[in-house]
Order: structure tokens, then C-alpha cells, then sequence
């Protein structure tokens, strides 16, 4: 006689049943692709903006064929200015940002995996850094010493490493107490060797994900102080064409919305793009 068997299933069947992980991995890699892509197209009429624009022409001419769009009170097709403006944006994003993650990854590993008395230290130092705001010290340092691109970075980049130090020491504590960390370290790996092969691959994409928020903050405080004269005057700039345009806000509209239109569009992409180099689960 042939038994019957009866199978037992658990109370929480649906959440105990194998979920299909190439499905969900296809499916984020999809969503990540198609946020790299997005951000790529909201930056590329930035990034083309030199090739596309065009000469001189009659002075406040409206957007159209001969100048996509328009020209400014002295004939100069704003196009063209809007892609000499995004050389000193996009150079003041990036170096602010980049000097900001240059700083904060490494003394957020070393916070995060040295002693008791590194990490309270180096923890002060990020409080103290977040309380000035960027913003208002390069203005103040323009103020005294001049407009210049240069200053500008290094004081943005100097007063933002706190997030990316904040999210590094937190992976880096996470990671610490990782099976293959301590495995590593009971084989007899060295500090260095751990660093490098287990804490740094784990700890490092997080923390560059948000270097789209850094980026963002940098174009945005860099048309902020051009925007009211303290920007460097050697070098065009999306916030001065901003000032520049408000006066003619009434006659002439596109002086201001293509600038701040490409303001947005350089945030907001560099943002997508991060975004989608950020791993599965961050």
C-alpha cells in the first residue's frame, strides 16, 4: 500500500519560497542602465552646447532656425554662451566634488577601522567642518581676496568631505565585523591588505554614489556667487548670464530659462548618473 506523503508548509510560505535572483538582478541592472541613460540625455545639450552654437547676430533676437536660443542684448548667441558657461560649472562640480570624496574616503576608512581615539577625533573634526556652511566662507574669502575658480573648489571641496566621510565610516564599521573580514584577519592578513582587497571594494561605491549630491551642490554654489558678482570674472559662467538676463526678464525670457534650465539639467543628470553606479541594496 502506497503511503501518502503529506508536505509541510511553513506559515510564511511566500516569503519562505526562493526568490528568482537573475530575474531581480536583470531587472536592477535595467532600472540602473536606463537611470544612467536618462541622466546621460539630460546632460548631453550641456555638453553639446559648444558644438551647436552659433555666431553673432541682431541683438535680442528670439529663439529660431539661425540661433536656437536666441541672442543676448549684444548679438552673442546665448547657445554658445550657455557651453562657455558649462566649462567653469561642470569644472567647479567636478573639482569640488572630487576633492570632497579625495578627502572623505580615506579618513572614513581610517575613522571606521582605527582606534577609539582616531575615530572620535576625526568624527569632531567632520562635526565641526559640517557646521560652515561652503557657501558663505567662499563668499567671504571672495569678498577679501578676489573672485577665482581655484579658491572657490578648494573651499567647496574643504567644507563637503563630512558626507562622504560619515558614509565611508559607517561601511567601513559595518565591514569590520564582515565573515570574510575576520577571516582575513585570523589568516593573518595585515591592516593594509585588509583595506585594500575586503573593506575598500565594499565601502567605496556607496560612498561615490554620492558624489552627484557634491556635484550638484558645487555647480549650484558656483552660479550662486556669480550669480551676485563674485564669481570669477576671467570666465563665463551659467549664474552671471542668469543676472545678466534678469533685467530683460520681460523682452527677452530665454536670457534667463536657458541658463537655468541647463543649471537643472546638469544637476539633476549628474544625480541620475551616480545614482545608477550606487550597488544593489544602497
Amino acid at each position: 500500500m502506497r503511503r501518502r506523503v503529506f508536505w509541510a508548509v511553513p506559515p510564511n510560505w511566500p516569503e519562505a519560497l526562493p526568490r528568482d535572483a537573475p530575474t531581480a538582478q536583470r531587472r536592477g541592472g535595467r532600472a540602473r542602465l536606463s537611470r544612467r541613460g536618462l541622466g546621460l540625455l539630460l546632460l548631453a545639450p550641456v555638453l553639446l552646447a559648444p558644438l551647436l552654437g552659433g555666431g553673432t547676430g541682431p541683438a535680442l533676437a528670439p529663439p529660431g532656425a539661425l540661433h536656437w536660443l536666441g541672442t543676448d542684448d549684444l548679438g552673442r548667441d546665448v547657445l554658445a554662451r550657455l557651453g562657455q558657461g558649462a566649462i567653469t560649472s561642470l569644472s567647479a562640480g567636478g573639482g569640488g566634488a572630487g576633492l570632497a570624496l579625495a578627502l572623505g574616503l580615506p579618513l572614513g576608512l581610517a575613522a571606521g577601522l582605527g582606534g577609539r581615539w582616531l575615530d572620535d577625533g576625526l568624527t569632531r573634526l567632520a562635526e565641526l567642518t559640517a557646521l560652515v556652511p561652503g557657501v558663505l566662507l567662499a563668499l567671504v574669502l571672495a569678498s577679501f581676496s578676489g573672485p577665482s575658480l581655484t579658491a572657490l573648489v578648494l573651499v567647496l571641496g574643504l567644507t563637503a568631505w563630512p558626507l562622504p566621510f560619515r558614509l565611508a565610516r559607517a561601511q567601513a564599521m559595518a565591514l569590520r565585523q564582515a565573515p570574510h573580514v575576520r577571516a582575513a584577519e585570523a589568516l593573518g592578513a595585515g591592516f593594509f591588505r585588509v583595506l585594500g582587497r575586503h573593506v575598500l571594494p565594499g565601502a567605496a561605491p556607496p560612498v561615490l554614489a554620492c558624489a552627484g549630491v557634491l556635484f550638484g551642490a558645487a555647480v549650484l554654489a558656483e552660479a550662486a556667487l556669480a550669480f551676485v558678482g563674485l564669481g570669477d570674472p576671467a570666465r563665463a559662467s551659467w549664474g552671471r548670464q542668469v543676472a545678466d538676463g534678469l533685467p530683460l526678464l520681460g523682452i527677452a525670457w530665454w536670457l534667463v530659462a536657458a541658463p537655468s534650465a541647463a543649471l537643472v539639467l546638469a544637476a539633476v543628470g549628474v544625480g541620475f548618473c551616480a545614482d545608477a553606479g550606487r550597488p544593489p541594496g544602497h
